[in-house]
C-alpha cells in the first residue's frame, strides 16, 4: 500500500487523522506523515487500517476496487510502497 491510497481508504471511511490516528495506535502527525509520503506505513499500521475499514463497513473487495480505479486514474504503479 502506498500513501495515495492509504489517504483515500481514510478519506472513503470518513475518519479524520485524528480518528484514524486512535484506531491505529499512532499519533495523528504519523497519520499526516504516512499521507504526506514522508514515513512509510508499516505493516502493523496498515493491518489496523483494514481492521478500522472493516469496522466502517468497507470490505477487502471495495479496498482493491478503489486502488485500481485510484491508480489507473493516475496513471501510477499500485505496486510503490
Amino acid at each position: 500500500m502506498n500513501y495515495v491510497l492509504f489517504k483515500h481508504l481514510r478519506q472513503v471511511a470518513g475518519f479524520t487523522q485524528t480518528e484514524l490516528a486512535l484506531k491505529v495506535g499512532c499519533e495523528r502527525s504519523i497519520i499526516s506523515k504516512v499521507e504526506n509520503g514522508t514515513k512509510p506505513i508499516t505493516k502493523r499500521m496498515e493491518s489496523r487500517l483494514h481492521l478500522a475499514l472493516k469496522e466502517a463497513g468497507i470490505s477487502g473487495k471495495e479496498v482493491l476496487l478503489l486502488q485500481q480505479v485510484i491508480f489507473n486514474k493516475k496513471g501510477m504503479d499500485n505496486s510503490v510502497t
